[in-house]
């Protein structure tokens, strides 16, 4: 049974604490006293806020002073906030819940504020937690940036980076070429999550995005990547059987291979039903590798990214002149911009990019080589 926490944070961050004691404090925490403040102001949980401290350290009573706050009890809080769940917060700091529990109370007490609401069903923010959360954020952000400037060589960068993008995105562009990655920058690890299902950059589940959708809003830098085109293809056997559509309205006749609808999280992902609204769906998967298999197998036709496709012989294209183009953007928290693990990453997507680009363009594979 664990009884203790491990100290060394996720991914390098140092403990709150250690950076604080050796190194001068960023901008945004000599405002947290601030914050406090307006927690006070806000009326929670009473209209006036009680001064349990006494004088300490020069601050008057009432006002929080920075030597009275735990810098890993704010660690433990944003884990907790961000999993909506003590069992969480345990889970990505490797502790047991009790532990967690009893930093979350002592920050409660030093603040003499409640920040979460527990319930069966999980924690959610009071007010104050949502304010405690906004600073606390900051104030790791900074800290990272303090621990990539101490312990970091901007020249060399190093740790991890976890990486969230469409499954062929990952699989058949990143995962193949992730030797060029490790060709410039050996001491970089790259984490990735190959799958449709989104995740979260504020809640830190990764570092990095590739999406099929511009976000219009929140703190995040984004850019374009590439532009790509999918096409229809089947296996010779399927052609054999059911013959060779020769146009849009052929199309009604055959049968497809496709995601399942009701699992889509994105209106990025429907596609086919923009080409044929009623299609015959043979066989439904999640997995873009899982219908490239079923279309191999010549169970139906697969509305396909070129850069899969294009490369496999046992495929031949349909109707060269009906495509769909899309288009890749990646995402980064505004606060990681200056760190040079991400800057790596960055820098080997773009070279992935030049790599691909005719592939993802739609040439032919003999025009890309």
């Amino acid at each position: 049974m664990m009884s203790a926490c491990v100290i060394s944070p996720p991914r390098g961050l140092r403990d709150f604490r250690s950076l604080a004691s050796r190194h001068s404090l960023p901008a945004e925490a000599t405002r947290m006293q601030d914050g406090h403040a307006k927690i006070c102001r806000s009326g929670w949980p009473n209209r006036v806020c009680r001064q349990p401290y006494g004088i300490r350290g020069g601050i008057m009573a009432g006002k929080i002073s920075l030597d009275q706050i735990n810098w890993d009890d704010l660690r433990y809080f944003l884990a907790v906030a961000r999993a909506g769940r003590l069992s969480g917060g345990a889970m990505t700091l490797r502790c047991n819940q009790s532990t967690v529990a009893r930093r979350i109370d002592r920050l409660e007490e030093t603040l003499n504020t409640r920040l979460l609401f527990r319930s069966t069903g999980g924690v959610s923010l009071t007010s104050p937690g949502m304010l405690l959360m906004e600073h606390a954020e900051r104030v790791e952000s900074q800290l990272m940036g303090a621990a990539e400037a101490f312990d970091g060589d901007a020249q060399h960068p190093s740790g991890v980076v976890r990486i969230a993008t469409p499954e062929a995105f990952g699989s058949f562009l990143v995962a193949r070429h992730i030797h060029l990655l490790h060709e410039s920058y050996p001491d970089v690890q790259l984490e990735l999550i190959p799958s449709a299902q989104p995740v979260s950059l504020s809640k830190r589940e990764a570092d990095l995005m590739v999406s099929l959708h511009r976000p219009e809003h929140g703190r995040l830098k984004v850019r374009k990547l590439a532009d790509y085109r999918l096409s229809l293809y089947a296996s010779r056997d399927y052609i054999a059987k059911h013959g060779m559509p020769t146009s849009v309205d052929d199309l009604q006749k055959h049968q497809f291979v496709w995601y399942i609808d009701d699992l889509l999280q994105s209106n990025e992902f429907r596609y086919l039903r923009q080409l044929v609204d009623d299609a015959q769906i043979a066989f439904s998967s999640s997995s873009i590798v899982a219908q490239h298999e079923a279309v191999t197998s010549g169970v139906g036709i697969g509305l396909m990214h070129r850069f899969m496709a294009a490369s496999d012989d046992r495929l031949i294209p349909l109707l060269p002149d009906v495509t769909i183009d899309r288009t890749y953007w990646v995402m980064y928290r505004t606060d990681q911009q200056g760190v040079s693990r991400i800057r790596a990453v960055l820098s080997f997507l773009d070279r992935l990019m030049q790599v691909s680009r005719p592939l993802l363009a739609g040439q032919d594979v003999a025009a890309a080589a």
